[in-house]
């Protein structure tokens, strides 16, 4: 948890014989509360197919919103195959650049996990799906719109 910090003072006015200002300061801390991240939800796709759930539009479609405003959000990205799949989760965080950070979680059935963190230069829309450009190691990151 983040904290705000504020300087408070009191003044008073004492008499007890001759009068005294009395002054009293004191740091307060509030607790100051993080952006909401809006969770724009999970596209899925099986090999090279595009997703078949008519709501990957409306995630693929909130993520460019919340980075195109430079709102706090995330999407997931999900790709299976027979014996392997990758999840990616985006998130958008706010700032001057807005943020665009990753993290690849791939799995080959039954044992072998690995998980890479990186971040993206920039989001941008294509072909009616999400273009994550510059995405570390992983290049650019296509996430297609689903099939009509």
């Amino acid at each position: 948890m983040r904290f705000s910090w504020s300087r408070t003072c009191v003044f008073a006015l004492v008499a007890v014989g001759t009068p005294v200002l009395v002054a009293s300061c004191g740091a307060a801390a509030s607790p100051v509360q993080p952006a909401e991240v809006r969770n724009c939800g999970t596209v899925t796709v099986r090999g090279p197919n595009p997703p078949t759930d008519t709501a990957a539009a409306q995630a693929e479609q909130c993520i460019l919103t919340a980075y195109s405003m430079c709102q706090p959000a995330t999407l997931t990205f999900v790709t299976q195959g027979v014996d392997a799949s990758t999840t990616i989760t985006f998130t958008i965080q706010s700032g001057s650049p807005c943020v665009v950070n990753g993290v690849s979680q791939f799995a080959i059935v039954p044992a072998t996990h690995t998980t890479t963190p990186f971040a993206c230069a920039r989001v941008t829309p294509k072909d009616g799906g999400v273009l994550f450009v510059g995405c570390g190691s992983a290049g650019d990151i296509f996430v297609p719109p689903p099939k009509p």
